[in-house]
């Protein structure tokens, strides 16, 4: 199982997730499981727009660089351009965790190492999975987003996300 989180606060936000979804497709990966859409507080820089976000499940072994480079590259055809660490941006595609593996790579680290700490990775993966360990710890998703001082999160409906949901358990 890959956790993959989607972010965005710019423009059509719900157009850019609908096309990262469609895009990760295209690259091969066989979308299990897609959350609904939230909206969250911005992280790591604070004054920007909100974020809208999502978590996806994943089929497809592949090597996490080989993933990661896949998920930089959509990212780059979308139109991202990164000009300040976490600062606004068109698409943002993090691997949460792959498989409960353990990575400690220059260019990746696994689990992510913020995702217990941030709703926008926790509430989507809360939905999807609340009993499920990140990173094999002993504390579950829904634990950990209990622990959070701010619950800032709110649920996101759409009809085109709703479809793309639809979409992917009508695959599954």
């Amino acid at each position: 199982m890959i956790w993959i989180g989607l972010g965005t606060n710019q423009g059509d936000r719900v157009g850019y997730m609908v096309q990262a979804v469609q895009e990760i497709q295209k690259y091969g990966y066989h979308l299990c499981q897609l959350s609904s859409l939230y909206e969250t507080a911005p992280w790591g820089i604070e004054d920007q727009p909100s974020l809208l976000n999502a978590v996806a499940i994943l089929e497809k072994k592949e090597d996490p660089l080989v993933l990661l480079d896949d998920l930089l590259e959509i990212e780059k055809e979308m139109g991202r351009i990164r000009v300040q660490k976490w600062g606004p941006r068109i698409i943002d595609l993090d691997i949460i965790e792959l498989q409960g593996e353990k990575w400690d790579h220059p260019r990746l680290k696994l689990p992510h190492p913020f995702a217990h700490t941030r709703s926008l990775d926790l509430a989507p993966m809360a939905e999807l999975a609340p009993d499920y360990c990140l990173g094999k710890q002993e504390k579950t998703v829904q634990e950990w987003l209990k622990e959070l001082p701010e619950q800032s999160f709110t649920l996101h409906q759409d009809t085109s996300w709703a479809q793309a949901q639809r979409t992917i358990r009508n695959r599954s």
